[in-house]
């Protein structure tokens, strides 16, 4: 078990640390209650279970991944030359960081970034050269990189909501084609943003002409106590590396947990995100938002792209010492230092998910909210 009083945790220490007890407002995973139709989906869970005995592995992923792109409006990706199905987003991005290092590709990380990445990169011993998300929607401002290297990117940004439109999208693929930098895109949070499923970012990337590798996921969005997939997509240069890295790491994904994804999937589709999904995380943020006006946390970022918000401490404490205040009182948040891997901002900043109960997220705001009285915001 990590340390919890040292203040060089990762994000997912952090995470797993809050696993413990308390009210975990600190993971970004899909923890929101089921309604009548989802339950009533659950139900069915035995009759999924035994019908499997005749089902094709091929034919559960190809009805998983229809669902999914249809969904999200991003159909092209069914005809990428390299689709892989895993079960994470984290293990799909750790492969990319090892074909980065293959490939002896330098990568520009975009800051903000949730650590696992960078950890990723450094482990394999990869270059990283910082990019500030903004500098992302003005294609030219990209920094110089010598040779063949990487971009990485996470659209929408997870913790900002920092996202592109598909003209400076378009804009990032031609630029990355003409500097011979292999764009790669983390799109985990994808259908929380409404931006992000109007226009078909595949075929953007196709039309460009530019390397690519995405990953897709269903673990920030579907709440199956971490019942997930992870999707990679890839162009024709990087189809045979992402097929030999998943050969040597799986043979399948449960064919159960498929089903069960692509019911409930069908249902987001049939009756709307909104409905199924974002409803709940919009009623959170109005909690969020009345502790913000109420207690005067500061706000950062345009987080409706994604199921958080990220705030600003109490005067008088950092992002560590304000989490260890908040868990003597019983809520678990995420410090943002993290996230801030080339500079100091993220070090009075912390995170907090909305894809939760409505009642934890009320009770840890009740709790927040005595947080910025300053003698309790002081630790000794």
């Amino acid at each position: 078990m990590p340390d919890a009083g040292r203040p060089g945790l990762t994000n997912t220490e952090y995470e797993r640390l809050a696993l413990a007890g308390g009210v975990n407002l600190s993971d970004g995973h899909a923890r929101i209650p089921l309604d009548a139709v989802q339950r009533s989906i659950i139900a069915t869970l035995p009759d999924l279970f035994h019908g499997l005995e005749r089902r094709s592995q091929d034919d559960l992923e190809a009805e998983l991944l229809e669902a999914f792109f249809g969904l999200c409006g991003q159909r092209a990706a069914l005809d990428a030359p390299g689709l892989f199905l895993t079960f994470s987003a984290s293990s799909a991005l750790k492969m990319i960081a090892q074909i980065c290092r293959r490939r002896s590709l330098p990568v520009l990380l975009i800051e903000p970034v949730f650590d696992n990445i960078r950890h990723f990169l450094q482990y394999e011993q990869v270059p990283i050269i910082p990019v500030e998300e903004s500098i992302l929607a003005t294609a030219d401002r990209l920094p110089p990189v010598p040779g063949p290297a990487a971009l990485w990117v996470v659209l929408p940004n997870n913790p900002t909501g920092f996202c592109l439109t598909e003209e400076q999208f378009a804009d990032l693929a031609a630029e990355c084609r003409t500097r011979d930098l292999t764009l790669i895109v983390d799109a985990s949070f994808r259908p929380h943003a409404p931006s992000l499923t109007r226009w078909d970012m595949y075929a953007v990337l196709r039309s460009s002409g530019v390397d690519h590798l995405v990953v897709e996921d269903t673990g920030k969005t579907w709440s199956l106590h971490d019942m997930k997939v992870g999707i990679s997509v890839a162009s024709a240069r990087y189809a045979a590396d992402l097929y030999a890295l998943h050969d040597q790491l799986l043979l399948n994904v449960s064919p159960f947990h498929l089903s069960v994804l692509t019911a409930f999937i069908r249902d987001s589709r049939e009756r709307g995100l909104r409905t199924t999904v974002g409803a709940a995380v919009e009623r959170n943020r109005e909690v969020v938002h009345r502790l913000v006006d109420e207690a005067g946390f500061e706000h950062h970022g345009h987080c409706r792209n994604v199921p958080m918000e990220l705030l600003g401490v109490p005067r008088g404490t950092d992002a560590h010492r304000f989490w260890e205040v908040c868990r003597r009182g019983g809520v678990e948040v995420l410090p943002a230092q993290n996230y801030y891997w080339n500079s100091t901002r993220g070090e009075r900043l912390f995170r907090v998910p909305l894809a939760r109960p409505g009642d934890d997220v009320a009770a840890a705001c009740a709790v927040l909210r005595r947080m910025c009285e300053p003698a309790v915001a002081r630790t000794p």
